[in-house]
């Protein structure tokens, strides 16, 4: 377990400068462009990448040493970092330059984050893996509460140039971490020769095998898709539909509750640990979920949007935690790479969707549902009210029931329900092929 701290806190402090730098890179572009289209595309860049590359990267890492995996990537991170500062500081910074290195970061993340979740149960004991995946959530959220807001007094102090210097000082830091400790060593022999691609494609289809032929594993992974999706609305449209109904000030409140919301919901993982029946408290969070964004949305007050983000995050902190525990206690170490790379495409593939998706959406079908002289204004208009911001509102209410209707068909699954008691512990250092042999045959 000291092992585990030690590497979490300099993972804890690498998160937090790539958060004051991507908040300053992105600063930077809208300032100097103008465009929200060059600001839009820097997301993509952050996102696709890590997408497409993500299925070979479990792959690669599990063949390889996750520690290994963990300082070649934050390497080829800091020195990307490191360029972009040089570029700064000689005055000669494109935009173009900005894409370019946020999609090398994307890459390097698509191998960091599988080795780092794998990594957990190698570093610390089966009955404490819910509280280190608390610590890595708290982590997360540490990150995205203090990122933005110190690198929007940083940029007025220090300017670009120094926030890009704080942030390849904090890769440095996290680097050193992973060279001063040693991983426990993993009993299955790592495998060291040329792969071909064909090799590769057959290490991800075994991996997504794994998962299909236990049905169990496959509910639970329908079900995410569902929080996935919800979580990617949130992500896009919930500051717009704050800012329709409250001022700047009100939505720096709310987004700092919400922040905080999740910051102790993995406080409160990390300390209690999680229900025995960790699939029991992923469904009873992701019922309140449910219920937060129906809150959010319902009427055009800021304390119900504080409260609908703070239980929405914080319920979040705790359903990652405990799903990811689940996964690593049920799939064998020399596959969890190539597994929790498919659960990030997948994240990662509803999150794109849902960027390009939510707006068109909510501009050509809810917002006119909604209007004053709309077909819904009479009816659903009547509870939640109608005019600007409503139909992004009743797009959250109907992700709430979306949410909450996911969590009454998974507890009338017992498959799902019962997932941890009728699929066993897997061997964490091996698969049992016969199954995976027959999958792959049919």
């Amino acid at each position: 377990m000291q092992t585990f701290l030690f590497i979490w806190l300099g993972q804890i402090v690498s998160l937090f400068g790539s958060s004051l730098s991507e908040f300053a890179l992105a600063v930077w572009v809208y300032q100097t462009t103008g465009s929200i289209t060059h600001y839009a595309l820097l997301s993509l860049f952050i996102h696709l990448p890590s997408l497409f590359i993500s299925p070979f990267a479990g792959a690669m890492v599990d063949r390889w040493s996750r520690r290994r995996v963990m300082i070649v990537s934050d390497s080829i991170t800091g020195v990307t970092a490191f360029a972009v500062m040089l570029l700064v500081f000689s005055g000669q910074l494109q935009v173009w330059h900005i894409y370019i290195a946020v999609g090398i970061s994307s890459v390097c993340n698509a191998f960091q984050w599988p080795a780092y979740t794998s990594a957990i149960p190698q570093l610390v004991p089966v009955q404490h893996l819910s509280r280190a995946n608390g610590m890595v959530q708290g982590a997360i959220a540490t990150a995205r509460i203090l990122g933005p807001s110190i690198a929007g007094l940083l940029i007025i102090k220090i300017h670009l140039h120094g926030v890009l210097l704080v942030d390849f000082g904090t890769y440095l830091f996290g680097l050193l971490t992973l060279l001063s400790i040693k991983f426990p060593r993993r009993e299955k022999k790592i495998t060291r020769h040329k792969t071909s691609i064909e090799e590769l494609w057959q290490e991800v289809v075994s991996g997504w095998n794994y998962v299909v032929i236990r049905s169990g594993l496959r509910k639970l992974t329908i079900f995410f898709g569902v929080i996935y999706l919800s979580a990617g609305v949130l992500q896009v449209l919930f500051l717009p539909m704050v800012l329709s109904f409250a001022s700047e000030k009100e939505l720096g409140i709310v987004m700092s509750v919400s922040g905080i919301g999740m910051l102790l919901g993995s406080v409160t993982v990390s300390l209690w640990g999680g229900t025995k029946r960790r699939i029991e408290g992923i469904l009873i969070f992701a019922f309140i979920q449910g219920l937060c964004l129906c809150l959010g949305g319902f009427k055009t007050a800021v304390v119900l949007a504080a409260i609908g983000g703070f239980g929405y995050l914080f319920s979040r902190a705790v359903i990652v935690s405990l799903n990811h525990t689940i996964w690593q206690q049920k799939v064998p170490q020399d596959l969890q790479g190539r597994v929790f790379a498919l659960q990030n495409m997948m994240e990662k593939s509803l999150l794109v969707i849902t960027h390009l998706s939510a707006a068109p959406l909510v501009e050509f079908m809810f917002k006119p549902l909604m209007s004053e002289n709309g077909m819904l204004a009479s009816s659903v208009g009547r509870i939640i009210g109608v005019g600007d911001g409503r139909g992004m509102a009743l797009l959250f209410v109907l992700m709430g029931l979306l949410n909450i209707g996911a969590v009454l068909v998974a507890y009338r699954t017992p498959e799902l329900r019962r997932v941890e008691r009728e699929l066993p512990d897997a061997d964490r250092f091996g698969v049992d092929n016969t199954e995976s042999d027959n999958t792959a045959a049919c």
